[in-house]
């Protein structure tokens, strides 16, 4: 199996909602249409922190967010599921500005959701579980979310 790495951004507002991206509605994008969590791939020769960072500022312009290393996520590559997994490293952090402060420089939308109104949502790349997990611990007050 070929492991490709990724990292992405869970951004809390100061109510428990969550950030997220609406991906583009391009016919040949995998999961067009649907709310991911900000991020992408690990490029040669940056850690995954420094990827999250990067694809936060390249997706948020937001270039000074405090952000700490949650969990990784293992699953299948949408375009070769039975060769590659995905290692998707997930950090959270407070979300310290409006998003009307911040550009969005990939995808169609952002908004915030609760946990109400994500486990109604369709989510890109199967990413209920991890964010069902997010809201039980933040509920919980067992995570640790950099402010």
């Amino acid at each position: 199996m070929i492991i490709l790495n990724a990292a992405s951004a869970l951004l809390v507002d100061a109510g428990g909602r969550v950030l997220l991206q609406q991906r583009d509605d391009a016919p040949d994008l995998a999961f067009a249409g649907m709310w991911t969590f900000f991020g992408g791939a690990v490029e040669a020769g940056e850690t995954h922190e420094q990827a999250v960072y990067r694809e936060v500022a390249e997706e948020l312009g937001w270039r000074d967010p405090k952000l700490v290393y949650w969990t990784t996520q293992v699953r299948p590559h949408v375009a070769a599921p039975d060769t590659h997994a995905v290692h998707n490293h997930i950090y959270v952090g407070r979300l310290t500005v409006s998003p009307n402060d911040l550009t969005l420089g990939e995808g169609q939308a952002m908004a915030l959701f609760d946990a109400a109104a994500v486990g109604t949502m369709e989510l890109a790349f199967w990413q209920h579980e991890p964010l069902r997990r997010f809201f039980r611990e933040y509920a919980a007050g067992t995570l640790e979310i950099p402010e």
